[in-house]
């Protein structure tokens, strides 16, 4: 039993030993000054960069070909153009369903088609909530008929109803 660990010990000889950590073993408690310090020089590190990216973004820039800058405003402009067809597209459809104004945004869809089914979806829906809101009294703020007691004006009014 001593020849293994006499092995053990003899194999572990030529390994260099763990480099120790700057933090102490053992401890639970973390030195906030020493963290803050830390992250702020992450921080003060990542401005750094972020400014030589932006520096190295605008130099590419500039350095682009003419027509590969024409090329991306030409892109831009396609995107904004089909934003604003989609739009168009949107309020014509709403003013030809007669959607109120402010149930447009409301309206979702990449064609014609599927707009006005948004279109007649969104009315039946408002159509619902209408029907559904209660009648207004019809006796209210009419004199009482008949001026005798509280029963005979409470008979009065259910003979009126009913």
């Amino acid at each position: 039993m001593s020849d293994e660990v006499t092995e053990a010990t003899e194999s572990t000889e030529g390994v260099e030993a763990p480099v120790e950590p700057d933090e102490p073993q053992g401890t639970d408690e973390t030195d906030w000054k020493t963290e803050a310090r830390k992250w702020e020089r992450r921080a003060k590190e990542s401005a750094k960069y972020r400014e030589a990216a932006d520096k190295w973004a605008e130099y590419e820039k500039s350095q682009k070909p003419e027509q590969e800058r024409m090329a991306d405003e030409l892109d831009q402009l396609r995107k904004e153009a089909a934003t604003a067809k989609l739009a168009l597209l949107r309020y014509e459809v709403a003013q030809e369903k007669q959607v109120p104004l402010e149930a447009v945004r409301l309206l979702s869809g990449e064609t014609k088609e599927e707009l006005e089914e948004a279109a007649d979806s969104l009315l039946s829906l408002i159509e619902s909530q209408t029907k559904k809101s209660p009648k207004p009294d019809s006796i209210q703020g009419q004199p009482v008929k008949g001026g005798g007691t509280t029963a005979d004006q409470f008979a009065a009014v259910l003979s009126d109803l009913l």
